[in-house]
């Protein structure tokens, strides 16, 4: 195979792997401008039972989002868009702050299938799925 064919497939093959890790490195983002939302309902809910509850989602989300990263880091360099977050102050109430935790949980779920054949990230997201169905579940329990 001559230096500069195997130079472009090389190339092709780093592109590839690029690709299919942004899609995480995105998530990876939304996962923490999310947190943010959540350490929002932390302190707009008082103390108590709820405070403590979303104040546990927020640490969990926070660490889920930093070792997301680092298993990603581990295969390709980190590269982002030039996405642009507005954190809107939408009032709060445990209903909807549950309702976007649940919409959160689906999307993590979705996008974990598409790294079945990756252990790692998929033993990530079940985990942080598995933590959140049980936060969700006390609330609403709770409520």
């Amino acid at each position: 195979m001559s230096e500069e064919i195997q130079g472009d497939f090389l190339s092709y093959l780093n592109q590839t792997k690029e690709n299919e890790y942004k899609a995480l490195y995105d998530f990876f983002l939304d996962t923490l401008m999310f947190s943010i939302k959540v350490h929002c309902y932390h302190l707009k809910c008082g103390k108590g039972f709820y405070h403590t509850q979303f104040n546990e989602i927020y640490d969990e989300l926070r660490d889920f989002g930093d070792s997301l990263a680092e298993i990603c880091l581990s295969y390709t360099p980190m590269t982002f868009d030039d996405r642009q977050y507005q954190l809107h102050d939408d009032g709060f109430d445990i209903a909807s702050a549950i309702a976007k935790i649940e919409e959160y949980k689906q999307s993590a779920d979705a996008i974990s299938k598409n790294y079945s054949q990756n252990r790692a990230i998929t033993n990530l997201f079940d985990d942080m799925i598995q933590k959140l169905t049980g936060h969700i579940g006390l609330i609403k329990n709770f409520s």
